[in-house]
Formats: structure tokens, sequence, C-alpha cells
């Protein structure tokens, strides 16, 4: 069994530490740069404030939706592909 190829292959020694091992160092080092990195982050979101757009303002926001729907509506009815059925009929 010594003299076999397979033998020669699979009876040598390889490093002896699991992928468990392995991994779980690389989360500690992570979660260690990790906590640098908030810190510094931290940091500078103290020093730098976020400046608030003209699109931030919930009014602003709800008129460009309801401009925008109906931008498109009208370009789809235009083309003929509108939500409503040319078969139904006005009440008026």
């Amino acid at each position: 069994m010594s003299k076999s190829k397979l033998a020669s292959k699979y009876n040598e020694v390889i490093d002896s530490k699991s992928a468990y091992e392995i991994l779980t160092e690389k989360m500690e080092e992570a979660a260690k740069r990790e906590e640098k990195g908030e810190s510094e982050e931290k940091e500078e979101k103290k020093s730098t404030k976020k400046e608030k757009g003209f699109f931030d303002n919930p009014v602003v926001k709800s008129m460009t939706r309801t401009a925008g729907n109906s931008i498109v509506r009208t370009l789809l009815g235009v083309l003929g592909l509108g939500g409503r059925s040319r078969s139904r009929k006005s009440l008026f």
C-alpha cells in the first residue's frame, strides 16, 4: 500500500488549520478594521453636514411624481397604449 501512487499523494501532511479557523481569523481581522473605520467615519460625519436639496421637500416630490405620471399617461394615450379601452363610453 505504501508503494501506491495514491498513497504518495494522500499521505502528505498539509496545514492542520481547518477552514473554520481560517474564516474565524478573517472575520476577526475584518471586525477590527471596521471598528477603526467607524471611528474615523463618525468624526467625518460630525464635520460634514448634509444640505437639503430642492427635491428633498415632500411637496416637491409629490408634484414631480404627479407631473411625471400625467406626462407618461398623455404620451401613452397618444400612442394608443393608454389604460382605458376604446369601447368604454363617457357618462356625459
